[in-house]
């Protein structure tokens, strides 16, 4: 019986193999066909274009031209595209600088106003105590030269 059916499975496999030999050979048949006929079809419509110029020379020259300015117009269309975005960008970027120079204006007076409060408070100015600092670095600087 397991005789059998492998002897079943073995036949049936003969067979699709078979039968896809067989339409491997009609497949390019008909694709060896359909080149011809295609690449026939395709100078047929080429010399039909290339006759139409010559019959009707004035026909050809207005769609010609046509499509020129067709073509022209849709440059023109593109361009007019890209600047208006880029228009667009510009005046986002413009009004966000515009908006964080505001808020930095706004941080100086706020830093200005911390400041003058801090200087009151301790007594002293910071732009002084900046100054008596950077003169001891310079007096520093200067003795190291003096000894080096």
């Amino acid at each position: 019986e397991l005789e059998a059916e492998r002897e079943k499975r073995v036949g049936h496999l003969q067979q699709v193999a078979a039968r896809r030999i067989g339409n491997r050979h009609l497949a390019r048949g008909w694709t060896a066909w359909f080149g011809k006929f295609d690449e026939a079809r395709r100078q047929r419509q080429m010399l039909q274009g290339v006759g139409g110029r010559l019959l009707k020379p004035k026909l050809a020259a207005a769609l010609s031209h046509w499509r020129h300015d067709w073509e022209h117009v849709m440059a023109q269309q593109r361009e007019k595209a890209v600047q208006s975005k880029a228009q667009r960008s510009q005046h986002a970027l413009e009004a966000e600088l515009k908006k964080v120079k505001q808020e930095l204006d706004q941080e100086r007076v706020a830093a200005a106003a911390q400041r003058k409060a801090l200087e009151e408070k301790f007594g002293t100015s910071f732009s002084q105590e900046a100054e008596r600092q950077k003169r001891l670095a310079e007096e520093l600087e200067a003795e190291r030269e003096k000894r080096g």
